[in-house]
């Protein structure tokens, strides 16, 4: 799960819009729309959930909800840890690491702060980047919904 904090640092955050589900909530292929309004109007003209009544009359039911993609932070994919690792390693690849004996590396004895600095320091730098070329990264999935609402409405030609 992704902190309020790593959230508030977002580049490219997902934006609020309306959709339409016709399966409880499981596939959302409605959308997306601005409003409410919007939303409803597209469920009536689609006409996908319209179904028949023990009494006879049709309807059109639908669930529709407030959505948010989950637009990828690609900063939060950088791992000082694995960084680190794989830098040890190439430098010693290249002659520039440990000695023979494998001591001495120029990677050694960093502090946990200094570690924790440059994890923030190149998250921030992939956020600039991110933001400076517009790249929301958009997640094939929502990220949140609120305002979910289950419609029922008389079909318009009945």
């Amino acid at each position: 799960m992704i902190s309020e904090e790593e959230q508030a640092a977002h580049p490219m955050p997902g934006a609020w819009h309306w959709w339409a589900s016709y399966d409880s909530g499981d596939i959302f292929s409605i959308g997306p729309f601005d409003s409410r309004d919007e939303v409803f109007q597209a469920v009536i003209e689609d006409r996908c959930g319209e179904y028949k009544t023990k009494d006879g009359d049709w309807r059109i039911s639908a669930l529709i909800a407030e959505c948010k993609f989950g637009n990828v932070d690609l900063a939060l994919y950088f791992d000082e840890d694995r960084f680190l690792e794989d830098a040890w390693e190439r430098m010693d690849d290249n002659n520039q690491g440990s000695n023979e004996d494998g001591d001495c590396h120029p990677l050694e004895g960093l502090s946990t702060e200094c570690k924790r600095d440059l994890e923030a320091s190149v998250r921030s730098a992939i956020r600039s980047w991110q933001k400076r070329h517009e790249l929301p990264l958009k997640s094939y999935y929502f990220a949140s919904t609120r305002n979910e609402e289950n419609i029922d409405v008389p079909h318009p030609d009945e």
